[in-house]
This record gives structure tokens, sequence and C-alpha cells, in this order.
């Protein structure tokens, strides 16, 4: 990795950012010079560095004269997986990040940066205009004009904050928030008065329905057995056939046992990380299509089916 430092030849700013750099533990490799203001050649500043290298600058503002090329030459760097440090920010944008956040939170900085680096150069010179004004017109003639730049360079930050707001509320959590419906509000209270004067719907009742056999076969053992095996067979889509096939082709496999003692056979369990999940026989397969997504375990001569997704047991087959 090489260090550059970016600006003017033997001036006193350059020597000055040398030194301060320096002073902060930075070894500075080579100079880049930054080519006049109203030279016809630019060469491209980018074209020195390679990935990795770090480019040191008193701010961002020399990169360009315009906020625009500030930017547009920031973001070259960036793309060019370079560290640029700006002395003046006491900043470093990097380059070499990957993810998409950190890159939108870095393009972010950058723009609110460079729209600083920008109002600075805009009050540099205003400030050198006023001198030039003072030393060469009557007090006279400067009287109003004072007003009239500052203004501007309050309207230019005032801009450069609101930009950088902007950009913030695409990265933050904030953006992303949803406004809760009001409960109060007119329309809530309509579909909620449709609601309850609707008769109930064939699906509402069917659920009712199902609801009081839950509670009819949680007092009747044998309901809930005979629930459990229904349940079973409509979950998977087999036939009493099928299921007699299933269990007679695989119950006697050796390498789908379960060795686990604390392992039980039942709808919900899950079965244990060693236990191998065996794959149904092709031909079995062909004749019981629903249990091409499974495995199964086998367990005190019952099968489980199991989801291999989550290892939760989905349906049993016994004797």
């Amino acid at each position: 990795m090489t260090t550059y430092l970016y600006g003017d030849r033997g001036s006193t700013q350059a020597v000055a950012a040398w030194k301060e750099a320096e002073a902060t533990g930075l070894a500075i490799d080579q100079a880049i010079v930054r080519p006049p203001r109203r030279s016809a050649v630019r060469p491209r500043l980018h074209d020195d560095l390679s990935p990795g290298d770090m480019l040191v600058v008193d701010e961002l503002g020399a990169l360009g004269e315009t906020y625009q090329e500030i930017v547009d030459a920031t973001r070259e760097l960036m793309r060019r997986k370079v560290l640029l440090r700006s002395m003046e920010d006491n900043l470093i944008f990097n380059g070499l990040l990957d993810t998409a956040s950190e890159q939108a939170s870095r393009d972010a900085l950058i723009a609110h940066v460079a729209a600083t680096a920008m109002d600075r150069k805009t009050a540099r010179r205003a400030a050198q205009t006023r001198a030039a004004l003072l030393v060469e017109n009557p007090a006279e003639q400067w009287e109003g004009k004072a007003g009239r730049l500052q203004i501007r360079v309050i309207a230019g930050q005032l801009a450069a904050f609101a930009a950088a707001v902007y950009l913030l509320n695409f990265i933050g959590p904030g953006a992303h928030r949803r406004d809760i419906p009001d409960a109060r509000s007119e329309t809530f209270q309509a579909e909620r008065n449709r609601a309850l004067t609707l008769p109930p719907t064939r699906l509402e009742t069917q659920e009712a329905n199902a609801g009081a056999r839950h509670l009819y076969a949680r007092s009747d053992p044998y309901a809930v057995a005979a629930d459990e095996s229904r349940k079973n067979a409509a979950t998977l889509g087999l036939s009493p056939q099928q299921r007699r096939l299933a269990y007679q082709t695989v119950v006697d496999w050796r390498s789908a046992r379960v060795r686990s003692q604390d392992f039980k056979a039942e709808i919900g369990a899950i079965a244990p990380r060693r236990a191998h999940l065996a794959i149904f026989p092709r031909k079995l397969v062909a004749q019981a299509p629903s249990l091409r997504d499974y495995r199964f375990v086998v367990s005190d001569r019952r099968i489980a089916i199991v989801d291999p997704a989550t290892r939760q047991v989905v349906g049993i087959l016994d004797e």
C-alpha cells in the first residue's frame, strides 16, 4: 500500500498537510501535484493509484471546483478501491467496503462532506471578493453586498444539510416504518360494523365444528387416536393400502433405526441430530408419490415420517 499526498507543489498548505499527516502517524510516500485551476490539461487523479492505496488531502474540496466534481472524483476513487483521508474533516472514506448498506452510508457521508467543503470554498471566495472590493472600491460601494453574500452562504449550508437528511432517510431504520391504521377512523369502524352484521361463512362454520371436535377428542383417548390416524392419512395423502405397503417395505431398515432412548415416534417430535434420515425407496415412491419430499426413521417398530427441512415428525406408520 502506498500513501500519497495530494496538493499544490511547494505551497504552504501542502507542506502543512504533510507535517500534519506525519504528526498523526501517517508516513507519506509520494506527493501528487494538483494541476493549476485554469490548466487546459487536467490528468485523471486515479490513474496513479492502485487498489488499497491511500490518498491524503487537506480537505475534500481539493478534488474539484464544484460540488459535482468533488462527488464524482470521490466516488471514482471509491470505485477504484482507494482509501481517501480528509485531514480537515478527520475522516477516512473506505473504498474496500463490500456490503451494500455500508457503501450506501459511505456515499451519503461523501455527499454531506462534499457539500460542506463546497460551502467552505464559497465562503473563502466571498471573503476574498470582499477583501478585493474593500481595497479597490470605496466603502460606500461595498454597502449592502456583504449581506447578500452572507445569505448565499447560509442558503448553501441549508441546502447541504437538507440533502444529507434526505439521503440518510433511505438507509436509516425509519425509512421502512409504516404507520398503523387508526382504530378510530371512519373506514375502520365501517369495516368492523360490516363484519359484525355479516352471517358466518362456510369456512368459519367448518372452523367452529373443528374446534368442537377437538374439545370432544381431548376427553376421549380413543377419539384422540382415531383423529390422529385420520390426520396423518389426510396430511400425507396416503391410502390404507399405501400406508401398509410403506410400513412393510421400510420397517426393517437398520440404517434408519434411532438408538436414542429419549426419542419417541410421535407427531411433532424432533428427530435427533445424530439420527440418519433415510430416503424412501424409488419403487415405494412410485406407488406413493406423497412420500417423495419426506424422510423416515424407525423407532420401536414405528416409522416416523420426517420433514427434512425441520427434522420434525409429520406422520406415523405402524402395524
